[in-house]
C-alpha cells in the first residue's frame, strides 16, 4: 500500500512538472507541498496575558538553552496516538509530555479552531500552559484548493503518523482526495470557511518565566 502511494505522487509530480516545461539549464521546473501528520505543542510564559484568537502571538518560553540543550518546554504529538511515547529521561521533557497528553485530550473537545487566512489550526490550553498549532483535514482542503494547480505533488511526514497508522486516517484521506480531484479541496471553487478561533480557557495560572519567544 505505502508502495503503490508513493508511486502515486511520483507519478503525478512527473506529470505536472513535464507540463511545465523545461528551463534554460534543463531542470524541471516544480514544487511540492508538504503536510506533516503531527501537531507541536509550546509552553506559555504567561497565559493570563494570552487572550489573542488561538493563541497566535502570544508569549512561549525558550525551547534551547544557551548550549543549545532542550530545555524540555515544546514538543511534537503525532495523530497516531500508539506513537506518541516518551523517549527522554529528562524530567522537564517528561512534565511537559504528561501536560500535552491532558492538553491533548481537551483539544478533541474543541471546535473551531482552524484561521482561515493562514490555512491551518491553533489553540491555546490556559489551564496547562499549552500553545498548540498543527493542520487539520480542513486546512488540508483548503491548502489544496488555494495551491495544488501550482505544484507538482505532496509530500507527509509521515505515512504511519495519521490516527490509524499504515491503514491512514482523516489526514490522508483528504490527501488522497486532492490528489484524486475527490475531496472538497479537489475543487479550486470551494475552501474552508472562516471561523472564529477558541480563546485561551479559563482557569489559567500565572508563570513567573519571562518572555522568551511569540507564538507565530
Amino acid at each position: 500500500m505505502l508502495l503503490i502511494i508513493i508511486l502515486w505522487m511520483v507519478s503525478l509530480t512527473r506529470r505536472k512538472c513535464k507540463s511545465w516545461g523545461r528551463r534554460r539549464d534543463s531542470r524541471l521546473i516544480c514544487r511540492n507541498i508538504g503536510f506533516a501528520l503531527y501537531a507541536k505543542y509550546f509552553t506559555l510564559s504567561d497565559p493570563k496575558k494570552c487572550t489573542s484568537q488561538g493563541g497566535l502571538g502570544c508569549d512561549i518560553k525558550a525551547a534551547e538553552g544557551a548550549a543549545g540543550q532542550d530545555l524540555g518546554t515544546s514538543g511534537a504529538w503525532v495523530f497516531n496516538q500508539a506513537q506518541n511515547g516518551l523517549w527522554s529521561e529528562n524530567a522537564a521533557v517528561k512534565h511537559t509530555h504528561n501536560l500535552a497528553k491532558s492538553s491533548w485530550d481537551l483539544l478533541q473537545q474543541k471546535a473551531d479552531t482552524e484561521d482561515a487566512e493562514a490555512g491551518a489550526s491553533s489553540w491555546a490550553d490556559g489551564a496547562n500552559q499549552m500553545f498548540w498549532t498543527w493542520t487539520s483535514p480542513k486546512d488540508i482542503e483548503q491548502s489544496c484548493a488555494e495551491h495544488m494547480k501550482d505544484v507538482g505533488g505532496v509530500m507527509v511526514w509521515s505515512i504511519n503518523q495519521d490516527e490509524n497508522g499504515t491503514a491512514g486516517g482523516p489526514h490522508m484521506k483528504a490527501i488522497a482526495g486532492c490528489l484524486g480531484g475527490t475531496s472538497a479541496g479537489g475543487n479550486a471553487a470551494t475552501s474552508a470557511s472562516a471561523s472564529d478561533q477558541t480563546p485561551v480557557d479559563a482557569g489559567a495560572t500565572s508563570n513567573p518565566a519571562a518572555p522568551a519567544a511569540s507564538a507565530q
